[in-house]
């Protein structure tokens, strides 16, 4: 039987999930922060297909082949699009607008503070979190690395730490904090692993708008 506590803690990690699993945050690209090609098509009210034709001119007169990503749309089918660091996406802009470059700048500039400050945020839970496991038995650093990992495969995270999106960092914070409510003193490393990827569980399966436990 589950206590109404944790159903609580478990409904949190859902709401927040949820919330965040729906924005598009920048992504990270040979250690270098990048914005999405949809993003700016947003930002600018041009079509996407246009702004990936304004792309691929742009790499093509400075002499660079890019290649695009891909995505699925509504329908399934696989659609191209871009991850543009900084330099490049003012570069794509100089060709656009005063009021359109201020609005893809303006947000830029947004999500990169935003980032960083979640970057912040996550070092301070990790750091807290940390110190749970070392209290709980925890000596080895591989047995934190086994831990880690484990709990980065129920949010579909594969790269490191240094290398996730803001909402990556959110998802690893989130559960690193909900294994802390959810830990009990008595527990040892074996216990103490199993809640920490039952946590990751909750908030993957939230961030995929699966609810987590029935009222």
């Amino acid at each position: 039987m589950v206590s109404r506590r944790k159903v609580k803690q478990y409904r949190a990690a859902f709401i927040f999930a949820k919330r965040e699993g729906s924005r598009r945050e920048l992504s990270i690209i040979d250690k270098k922060l990048a914005m999405d090609s949809r993003d700016i098509a947003k930002l600018t009210k041009k079509r996407h297909a246009d702004v990936l034709h304004d792309i691929r001119n742009m790499y093509e007169k400075l002499g660079e082949r890019r290649f695009p990503f891909t995505y699925k749309d509504k329908q399934g089918k696989e659609r191209p699009y871009f991850l543009l660091n900084y330099e490049d996406t003012i570069t794509l802009l100089t060709g656009y607008s005063v009021e359109l470059r201020s609005a893809v700048v303006k947000r830029w500039l947004y999500l990169e503070k935003h980032y960083q400050t979640e970057r912040k945020k996550s070092i301070e839970v990790r750091n807290t979190f940390t110190d749970e496991l070392k209290d709980r038995g925890y000596k080895q650093r591989h047995e934190y690395m086994q831990t880690t990992m484990q709990m980065k495969e129920p949010l579909g995270i594969t790269h490191r730490k240094n290398e996730m999106t803001a909402k990556e960092l959110k998802a690893i914070r989130a559960s690193e904090a909900m294994a802390s409510l959810l830990l009990d003193d008595e527990y040892g490393y074996h216990e103490v692993n199993s809640v920490c990827v039952e946590a990751s569980c909750i908030v993957g399966n939230a961030m995929r708008k699966k609810v987590p436990l029935s009222s």
